[in-house]
């Protein structure tokens, strides 16, 4: 990997990320691959403890990733709330979030800003449409309406969703 000129291997960058994951700034959350049911080895995503790491570090202003910081926000809240999460791989898609629960219950979470442009809405779809199982499939958002449901994935106000009891979801 090159930075600003200077060679920085692989090794580095790992012992970094792992320096601040058990500092508790950076979380890791490993890939989970839907259909084979098993979790990847590589691929990690890393969420921040705190959005205002990035702001500094990027000097840019936080509107600008503020899908990032609602994706970021979901995270906590599922962890808050004692689910194990992981990122979702099908095909080649992504799914925001793969949860498992105590009792051994999957769901599937897309979290996006908003869809209320139809091929933003289809975009965020596509991921959750391509799981075959009947787990229930949730697309968090800020939009404001009446809830819908598209092929069986319930779409939800954020808002509404954080709000929810620890025992809804």
């Amino acid at each position: 990997m090159r930075t600003y000129g200077t060679a920085v291997e692989n090794k580095t960058v790992t012992r970094y990320l792992d320096a601040l994951c058990d500092a508790f700034l950076l979380y890791k959350v490993q890939r989970y691959e839907i259909k084979g049911k098993g979790l990847l080895q590589t691929l990690n995503k890393y969420y921040l403890v705190d959005p205002c790491f990035r702001k500094v570090r990027l000097k840019r202003e936080m509107a600008k990733d503020i899908s990032h910081w609602l994706e970021n926000m979901v995270y906590f809240e599922l962890l808050r709330r004692n689910k194990e999460v992981y990122i979702g791989k099908i095909n080649n898609l992504e799914v925001d979030f793969v949860v498992t629960d105590h009792d051994g219950y999957t769901s599937y979470y897309q979290v996006a800003w908003t869809t209320m442009q139809p091929e933003t809405l289809e975009r965020e779809l596509a991921s959750l449409r391509t799981i075959k199982d009947s787990n229930p499939k949730y697309l968090l958002t800020t939009d404001i309406d009446l809830n819908p449901v598209y092929d069986g994935i319930r779409k939800l106000n954020v808002a509404d969703w954080l709000m929810q009891s620890n025992d809804n979801k």
